[in-house]
């Protein structure tokens, strides 16, 4: 550096102090350009930190770890001694829009394994307490790492070339997910076999949410077999049973079989209008949804066609600009369709058929359930074009006043179309959103859209916009099948859902509705139980999301979900003595009074962890020490002679 860059270094930091309370000492992140490699230059940061501190003696700086630094502040923190600025609206910057849009393949299969994950340590504690199952640390912990390396930006985010998703010799994100999707079905496996007795003639079912399952939901059954006593319906892919029966809060059931080939629901015509106990919808010769009205009042949901499957055009294919400033290449007007319509016990069906931009093939599968506010969407396309944007929409025919969009344990609410200072969420731009995002109305009422892995939402006056992908074919000139139509992802396929409200959002249940939408029932064909059995049960302000064991414990990891200051009530139906609030790592403990079941306050969508005293102890999980275990074993020699000392590994720098 010269004397003049590293005055301007020196100037920086003094203006970075600014962010810091008063007293506190600055940390500042070093590094060379984006993705922080290490300085090129060799001596480096030795001499910057020697010219540093005798060009300014008094702001000297040094090499620290973050631990260090934590350890410089949390006794300040932890007396109250600094004022910190507290930040209730979330980013107002969302900068890099492709983020949220970018690699659907990867960012669905994401969800599903961190849903899975949850459900089966859920299922293993209760199997550890209740039966004689061994609970399996290593194999959740080992599992748990593997989700935080795949949970890296640039994966999530698509940035990166084939090798890192899918390569036949290295370790790649493909054998992370598999390896955490075999270490639940081993641990879902056992524990249904500890609980449950063997019963050809049954299933045994799971349910991991924290309140009775009304919402009709999937199982897979055995050739021949269908259920003997629940309503049931053969769906579209004509493997998977659509079934609608009340399931206990964390529950484990069982469900009574017969032989019988299960009949496939009646293909019929496009009627007028589809009726359902909630609303009538109708469906155009084209297949968008054109009319939604409520049963309870009459009406009208929608301003025009609805989950319209839109191809827009953009330049810089890794940057995704706002509606205004992309351009429309095709829409399903654009092409015939095939409309198939199948009504059965459960749900009205409706397929449809098309070609679409680049050659390729739309399909679109919207389920109207007879007896649920939720309408399930499934969408799939091939063969897009790269630098295609592809998004859909839902017009909504009243003015949209608020808006709650789903967060890592809560939400973020703001105000549409105009600011209102007491609702700070930020709504404008394209923005990412955890399964749920909710617009009440003027009128009244409201819709939510859930999703599973599909984060991106945009809002244009009143009409919601789910983006679908951003088509990308290549990474610095390599190519990435996974962000996009070919190779082994050719299909593309995007689940969500709309639901529709005429109550209030919470009195609607929407994050709980979102939840449920994401975590499937857990099915053991040929397995039964004596009696279905519930080891959760809550007060309606809360959601469960997470039930574990740890040495001596069972930890449970909840949040308030309606916003709301309130009570907060739990019953836990396993075996245990002592029961705690603490807070993440179980320290700072506050006893709960009760025996089985606890009341305790709660702020809004505060997170709380309570833990509970069980009489035995499972093992500790060990650290790794090496990868081997944990990459599949065809693998291992390759990743061990793989030591290349120039690969930095983001190209083209390698």
């Amino acid at each position: 550096m010269t004397k003049e860059q590293l005055r301007g270094e020196i100037e920086s930091a003094k203006n970075k102090s600014k962010a810091f309370p008063a007293g506190a000492p600055v940390l500042l992140l070093g590094g060379n350009i984006d993705y922080s490699l290490p300085f090129k230059y060799e001596k480096y940061p030795a001499e910057l930190i020697e010219a540093w501190n005798a060009e300014e003696p008094n702001l000297p700086i040094h090499i620290a770890t973050f631990g260090e630094y934590a350890d410089a502040v949390l006794p300040a923190v932890r007396s109250n001694k600094y004022d910190v600025t507290v930040v209730t609206s979330g980013s107002k910057r969302y900068d890099y829009s492709a983020f949220w849009v970018n690699a659907p393949y990867y960012k669905q299969w994401y969800r599903r394994s961190e849903h899975r994950l949850q459900s089966a340590e859920t299922l293993a504690t209760i199997a550890s307490l209740d039966g004689q199952m061994q609970y399996p640390s290593q194999d959740f912990a080992n599992s748990w790492f593997l989700m935080s390396l795949n949970m890296d930006r640039n994966l999530l985010w698509g940035v990166g070339v084939d090798g890192t998703f899918n390569d036949a010799n290295s370790w790649d994100a493909r054998d992370r997910f598999e390896y955490v999707e075999q270490a639940c079905s081993r641990a879902n496996d056992k524990a249904m076999s500890t609980l449950a007795v063997k019963d050809t003639a049954s299933i045994a079912l799971f349910n991991p949410v924290n309140w009775v399952r009304k919402e009709p939901f999937e199982i897979r059954l055995n050739e021949g077999q269908i259920p003997a006593e629940q309503t049931c319906q053969l769906l579209e892919d004509g493997g998977g049973v659509l079934v609608q029966a009340p399931l206990s809060p964390v529950s484990v059931s069982s469900m009574k079989l017969k032989r019988a080939a299960l009949e496939p629901a009646v293909k019929t015509t496009l009627a007028e209008r589809i009726e359902t106990n909630y609303y009538s919808a109708k469906i155009e010769p084209g297949g968008a949804l054109v009319s939604l009205k409520l049963k309870s009042s009459g009406r009208e949901i929608l301003a025009g066609p609805a989950n319209v499957v839109i191809a827009e055009s953009k330049g810089n294919p890794h940057w995704v600009p706002q509606k205004a400033k992309r351009d429309i290449v095709a829409t399903y007007i654009d092409y015939e369709s095939n409309i198939t319509v199948t009504k059965g016990k459960l749900a009205t069906v409706v397929e449809i058929q098309s070609g679409f931009y680049g050659d390729g093939e739309l399909v679109r599968i919207m389920r109207f359930y007879h007896n649920s506010r939720r309408i399930d969407f499934i969408t799939e396309t091939n063969n897009v074009p790269a630098g295609t944007v592809l998004s859909v929409e839902f017009p909504l025919a009243d003015q949209i006043t608020e808006i709650r969009r789903g967060i890592p344990y809560g939400f973020s609410h703001g105000a549409w179309p105009e600011k209102n200072a007491t609702l700070k969420g930020i709504t404008k731009g394209i923005i990412p959103v955890i399964r749920c995002s909710d617009y009440s109305l003027q009128g009244g009422g409201g819709v939510a859209l859930l999703d599973r892995g599909l984060p991106a939402r945009e809002l244009v006056g009143n009409t919601p916009i789910l983006l679908l992908h951003n088509v990308c074919d290549t990474y610095y000139n390599r190519r990435v099948t996974w962000m996009n139509h070919t190779g082994p992802t050719s299909k593309q396929r995007y689940e969500y859902a709309l639901v529709v409200r005429e109550q209030p959002w919470d009195e609607a249940r929407i994050p709980q509705m979102a939840w449920e939408y994401n975590c499937p029932v857990v099915t053991a064909a040929g397995q039964s139980v004596e009696a279905s059995r519930s080891f959760i049960e809550t007060s309606d302000n809360i959601i469960v999301q997470a039930l574990r064991r740890g040495g001596s414990e069972i930890e449970v990891r909840l949040v308030e979900c309606m916003g709301e200051s309130d009570k907060a009530r739990i019953k836990l139906g396993l075996p245990h003595s002592a029961a705690a609030m603490t807070d993440l790592l179980g320290r700072h403990r506050r006893k709960l009074k009760g025996r089985g079941e606890y009341t305790f306050d709660v702020r809004p969508q505060q997170i709380v962890t309570l833990r509970f005293r069980t009489k035995g102890a499972v093992a500790s999980a060990k650290a790794l020490r090496s990868f081997d275990s944990v990459i599949p074993e065809h693998k291992r020699e390759y990743m061990r002679s793989s030591r290349d000392p120039n690969l930095i590994g983001h190209p083209p720098r390698q």
